[in-house]
């Protein structure tokens, strides 16, 4: 149990234990940390940006793909769950992408979403409240993003299981992809608006497959026994070529 006091109210986070070699049906949620000093060791040539908040960029995209791999994610509003994935792997913090959304979330009033040849973005600008925390913009920005799917009425089809740019699920799909292996994100708050921005290394198209379906970890690379928190292990190859990696939080917890 770890525990951070503050003036009128005390916050306590638990620490679950790992779940290694085996499934669950619990996902951890102990992705948010407290850091009392902000330090940029893990990125340490790119500005604007924590450690701590890179763990919870990081953290809270791995417990979403927790949270699918099991079959805990609605599909759409059928009343049904989506499908359990087979080789869902942890995602990878990757610098390098962390770099190129910060960028982009830096452009401020002359940002606009766009599609970039060579990556993957998902990006949300906020107009109210744009002195929120950082903290609250990123885990706000995501659970909008995952959240595409659950607003459609018919869901979608998981016989193939396909994915569409026509569909209304980009956002999700990039996140919730068994072919998406990094992430890195920015954030910037650009006085009357705060974008918030994140880039993806997948090789997710239109008419591919989200996710391969199957028992939780059944098909990962490396074996059933090394599955952590029901995600495969990260990737060898998260990051685009010659990036810099942090830390895997393939245990989803940072």
């Amino acid at each position: 149990l770890i525990c951070a006091f503050l003036i009128d109210i005390t916050i306590c986070v638990y620490r679950f234990l790992f779940f290694v070699g085996k499934t669950t049906i619990q996902c951890p949620e102990d992705y948010r940390t407290i850091n009392s000093s902000e330090t940029n060791t893990q990125c340490p040539e790119n500005y604007g940006m924590t450690d701590s908040l890179r763990d919870l960029f990081l953290g809270k995209h791995n417990y979403l793909r927790c949270e699918l791999a099991i079959g805990n994610v609605s599909n759409g509003q059928t009343g049904q769950m989506c499908r359990k994935a087979a080789k869902l792997p942890a995602f990878m913090y990757c610098c390098d992408l962390e770099k190129t959304a910060y960028d982009r979330a830096k452009l401020c009033d002359q940002f606009n979403s766009t599609s970039l040849e060579y990556l993957s973005e998902n990006s949300w600008t906020f107009v109210e409240r744009v002195d929120r925390p950082s903290s609250e913009a990123a885990e706000s920005a995501i659970e909008n993003w995952w959240s595409e799917l659950s607003k459609l009425q018919n869901g979608i089809e998981q016989i193939q299981n396909l994915y569409y740019t026509h569909a209304g699920i980009n956002s999700f799909a990039k996140m919730a992809s068994d072919l998406t292996t990094g992430v890195g994100c920015g954030v910037v708050r650009c006085g009357k608006s705060t974008n918030v921005v994140c880039h993806y290394q997948t090789s997710l198209t239109n008419g591919v497959r989200i996710y391969g379906m199957g028992p939780t970890c059944r098909r990962c690379q490396t074996g059933l026994d090394s599955c952590i928190n029901n995600l495969c292990p990260a990737a060898s190859d998260a990051c685009p070529a010659a990036t810099t990696e942090t830390t895997t939080a393939a245990t989803l917890s940072q």
